[in-house]
């Protein structure tokens, strides 16, 4: 499908605008509009701004509450749980990973949970919050039952982010998966351009390994490592809503139905104050040891040895000149939310 680069510049005050429009404070607008745009910098467009049309129909139908009251549940120092009042993942994480990054300082180790919220977006947008603190980070969340339990047919575990940052003296680790062998918005661009999808992502709704994405989005995306990933999804429900007394399973609602339900999904944010344990030589150590790696003969195909995180930085940089490469289909819908709310459209 054909895109238009659109620059960062120009999308960041209307997307902002856009939210203000739906009744999200400019701070939390700004906090939500910064995760899109980054997702896309670093090439994570499933979680870009494509979703943008989702979640302003989630605010106006009363699936999402614009100006949550996030409250804290219980606080055990190192541990909080937080109650999300139904708001934007994105506020309530970005509340939450702040909350644990201060409890590390304190404690050395900072864990919150936060329930009652929706979709988080890209994981990775927490965790290299941590880093600017040379602190570690781990982001991950529950959400829709959408992935078959290993070795069933019924649709019992989700298919979570799952985000883990270390901080180095130069090269940062910051790994951003989901434990589904892909996106569930993988499938979904396929569907919507019409092409089949490569195999070994998907099963169709028998449990039949499938090249069809109209099949896939009506069975089941293969968890990362088969039995492996089918358990590190089930465990993400474990330390997410069961630990912290939320939603878990299918008491989790869905991002692209239902407006007018909240999703209910909970999400668990943790720093790590590395040089707490060893000192800022853990800075060098992790470098050392990232050095180690990338001291190696290079496989067929390969021109060099990447980290975690340094695809979607060189990413970033080529996009900031360039612009974010944004389907036709997306800018139109863009562009219609903002006339539908009376805002100048800076692109067609």
């Amino acid at each position: 499908m054909k895109a238009t680069k659109l620059p960062v510049a120009a999308l960041r005050p209307f997307l902002e605008s856009l939210f203000e429009a739906a009744g999200v404070p400019k701070e939390d607008a700004a906090t939500v509009t910064d995760s899109f745009l980054e997702a896309n910098l670093r090439g994570v467009d499933t979680h870009g701004v494509r979703l943008i049309p989702a979640y302003i129909r989630r605010l106006r139908e009363g699936g999402v509450n614009p100006s949550p009251n996030i409250r804290s549940v219980s606080d055990l120092g190192a541990t909080l749980r937080l109650d999300g009042d139904n708001g934007l993942g994105q506020v309530v994480g970005c509340y939450a990973m702040r909350e644990a990054i201060e409890r590390a300082g304190k404690y050395g180790i900072g864990m919150v949970i936060a329930g009652k919220t929706s979709h988080i977006g890209a994981a990775s947008y927490y965790t290299r919050m941590p880093l600017k603190q040379h602190m570690a980070g781990f982001a991950t969340s529950n959400n829709l039952p959408s992935l078959f339990v290993w070795g069933g047919l019924k649709r019992a575990i989700s298919n979570p982010p799952f985000s883990v940052s270390f901080p180095s003296r130069k090269t940062p680790f910051v790994l951003d998966i989901c434990l589904g062998t892909v996106a569930w918005n993988k499938i979904y661009m396929r569907l919507q351009n019409g092409e089949d999808i490569p195999e070994g992502w998907a099963w169709d709704p028998d449990g039949n390994p499938t090249t069809s994405a109209e099949k896939a989005a009506k069975g089941s995306i293969i968890p990362i490592g088969g039995h492996k990933g089918s358990s590190l999804t089930l465990a993400v429900d474990l330390f997410t809503g069961v630990l912290g007394g939320f939603a878990f399973a299918d008491q989790v609602s869905a991002l692209l139905t239902n407006d007018q339900d909240p999703e209910n999904s909970s999400c668990l944010m943790m720093a790590i104050n590395v040089g707490r344990i060893l000192g800022t030589e853990v800075l060098d150590r992790a470098e050392q040891l990232i050095d180690w790696c990338k001291d190696s003969p290079l496989a067929t195909g390969f021109s060099e040895i990447l980290m975690p995180g340094e695809p979607e930085e060189k990413i970033r940089s080529q996009r900031l000149q360039e612009g974010i490469p944004v389907p036709q289909e997306d800018v139109r819908a863009l562009a219609e939310l903002g006339e539908a709310s009376s805002l100048e459209v800076p692109f067609r």
